[in-house]
Order: structure tokens, then C-alpha cells, then sequence
């Protein structure tokens, strides 16, 4: 179903093991094949960690083009602009690693700067013509965080979201490995009573 939705870039959001890169992986594959630039922004930060990042390691196919950029996401659609796909996951943990790597953050230079950064990041795809698919966890649905570092995590990731889905013709929320449209060009417009 997503892929006859899917107009590129795409924004693929849900929850923790919604599986929302399973989905980005599968539309990757089906607009790529074994073309696709995959940006890894996780870090090794602890053993469990280090295992998740073997899990979507091992899931992917190890045809592609693996870069990792915790903190540039330019860097590697410069440098590969040949490849016609670039998946990128995550933004959330994007957004984590700018926030934690200032002591202490100033939050609005920080989301001034993770703006202009997402803004130029789409604009580079679009002139290298290179289809984006961007993954992010939706963080905004539970309990309000009880720190004020999780609570500015919150709104960041939360304003990159809603920056990137104004920017994509095409979003996605995934539940339980559902995806479901938000927002898909080939998508009738919904009536409410």
C-alpha cells in the first residue's frame, strides 16, 4: 500500500518498534534496488545500544552504501550524489545527538540551526535529484517528560517533524507495522461528517 502512495521525499513516523524502518527499507528497495545511500545516525553510546545497531545493520541489505553522520547529514548526500536514493534514519536521534552535544543547550539557536540544516538537507536531494526518505519517532504522544533536557527534546524533534512533513509530499505513520497516509498526493481528501 505505501508504495503506490509514496511520492518522494517521504517522512516515515511512528513509535519505537512501529516499524517504521522496515517500511523506509522496503520503499528504498523498490526505488533504488541496490542504489541507495543508507545515513545511520545512531552512536555506540552502550552494549544495548551496540546491539540495536547491529539489529537494522544485519536487516538492511549490505549492497548499499552505509554512511554514518550523527551530526552532518549533508556530508554524505554531497559526497554520494550519484546514488538516485538516500534513506535516513533517524532524525530523532539526529536531534538527540545536537542536543546532547551542547552543554548546556541554547534550544533556540539549536532548533534555528537543525532548521536551516533540514531545509538545506531536502533543497541538496532535490538538485542532485536524489529521492529522500527521512524516518522519525513520534515522541509527542506520551507522558509528559519529567526533566527539562527530555522536555526540550520533546519540542525539537517534535518542530523537525512538523518541518519535514510540511517540506514531503508524502508522509507516513506506522503502527504495528501498519502504515498508514498522512499526508500522500495519490491520497483522496477526507470528509468529515
Amino acid at each position: 500500500m505505501a508504495a503506490k502512495v509514496t511520492e518522494l521525499p517521504c517522512l516515515i513516523l511512528g513509535g519505537c518498534r512501529s516499524g517504521k524502518s522496515r517500511l523506509a527499507q522496503g520503499i528504498a528497495a523498490a526505488r533504488g534496488g541496490d542504489q541507495v545511500l543508507f545515513v545511520a545516525t545512531a552512536q555506540v553510546s552502550d552494549p544495548e545500544m551496540a546491539r540495536r545497531i547491529a539489529r537494522h545493520q544485519r536487516d538492511r541489505p549490505a549492497t548499499w552504501l552505509t554512511a554514518e553522520a550523527p551530526l552532518n547529514l549533508l556530508a554524505p548526500l554531497q559526497r554520494h550524489s550519484h546514488l538516485p536514493v538516500v534513506l535516513i534514519d533517524c532524525l530523532s536521534l539526529w536531534v538527540a545527538n545536537h542536543l546532547l552535544h551542547r552543554d548546556p543547550p541554547d534550544i533556540a539557536e539549536l532548533e534555528a540551526k537543525l532548521s536551516e540544516h533540514l531545509q538545506q538537507l531536502l533543497a541538496v536531494a532535490a538538485e542532485q535529484q536524489q529521492a529522500l526518505i527521512l524516518v522519525s519517532n513520534e515522541v509527542g504522544l506520551g507522558v509528559v517528560p519529567p526533566y527539562p533536557l527530555g522536555r526540550h527534546y520533546r519540542d525539537l524533534l517534535g518542530w523537525i517533524n512538523q518541518q519535514a512533513a510540511h517540506h514531503c509530499p508524502t508522509v507516513l505513520w506506522t503502527v504495528a507495522g501498519i502504515p498508514t497516509p498522512i499526508k500522500a498526493p495519490n491520497l483522496p481528501p477526507q470528509r468529515f461528517p
